[in-house]
């Protein structure tokens, strides 16, 4: 565990800095990673997480969607010389399946990452939940409890990881009239997720791509609908999985009363989004209440 170094107080041990961002090093992100630092600087702040896709579950179907780690390397140590006033971080996230695991659990060990996080987008042999195919033929409580069934597989494969992302993804794109996520649907699921996940000493990611105050805290989306663009671009006819958060309050609440640990993420692809999260990010954790 990269955090294992770290002093843990309190709910957030790395703090409530949004270690959940993507550049134009991800295949579905956008902007150089130098914007990003500028932004933060522009808002006052001091360190970014950066947590590049490294999805080698979908590499194995046979997509181009891996990251130029060397690159990542040079334009993080470039960054940090540039801008040592900020501490910047080079996090991964890693798209889980079981047939990468073994690959995940070797990447970990070779690279120096700051932290890992392990996220569940595709689900055994029917994909990525964000396509439709995915729920075609499938009851609600099949497809969700298929997704959380590996989010469960995740957390015990044996990657070293440090946080488990975005637990809820499936909602986002789900086709139901009620897409929520319920800790009371899923009891023993969730029961399970966060013994193994208390037992690894996994954080739980507060993951915030629904979330606009403009609205009362409900989910706007992206501007354009997009698949995981940060949820804080203008409004628009993106997904929010029936949620301000990924997972939904009652989940983190659930994780929270047993003493988990959280980190926060925006999810953010573009600059904009980064920008509106760092300014966001407060009065989403003052409405969770957290304690």
């Amino acid at each position: 565990m990269k955090f294992s170094g770290q002093k843990k107080i309190g709910l957030f041990p790395m703090g409530v800095d949004d270690l959940h961002v993507h550049t134009r090093l991800s295949y579905d992100g956008k902007g150089e990673a130098e914007d990003y630092v500028k932004a933060l600087l522009a808002h006052g702040g001091n360190r970014v997480g950066f947590s590049e896709h490294f999805d080698y579950d979908l590499f194995l179907q046979g997509e181009d969607v891996l990251p130029d780690l060397n690159e990542y390397t040079k334009v993080v140590n470039g960054l940090k010389e540039r801008f040592p006033q900020v501490k910047i971080l080079k996090g991964i996230e890693l798209g889980f399946s079981s047939a990468a695991a073994p690959f995940y659990r070797e990447l970990c060990k070779r690279e120096n990452f700051d932290y890992v996080i392990l996220s569940v987008h595709t689900v055994g042999n029917r994909g990525d939940c964000y396509y439709p195919e995915f729920f075609k033929g499938l009851k609600k409580e099949e497809a969700y409890g298929m997704y959380l069934s590996a989010v469960l597989e995740s957390v015990t494969s044996g990657v070293e990881a440090d946080i488990v992302g975005h637990i809820g993804y499936v909602a986002r794109y789900a086709p139901y009239a009620d897409r929520a996520l319920r800790y009371c649907d899923f009891k023993e699921l969730f029961d399970k997720i966060f013994d193994e996940m208390l037992a690894r000493g996994l954080c739980m990611e507060i993951n915030s791509s629904g979330y606009s105050p403009l609205n009362g805290g409900n989910g706007a989306g992206s501007a354009d609908g997009g698949k995981n663009d940060g949820g804080f671009a203008d409004g628009g006819n993106g997904a929010d999985a029936g949620s301000a958060t990924l997972p939904p309050v009652d989940i983190i609440e659930e994780f929270a009363a047993r003493g988990g640990k959280f980190t926060c993420g925006s999810d953010s692809h573009t600059v904009l989004s980064y920008t509106k999260s760092l300014t966001t990010f407060p009065s989403l954790l003052s409405s969770l209440k957290l304690k």
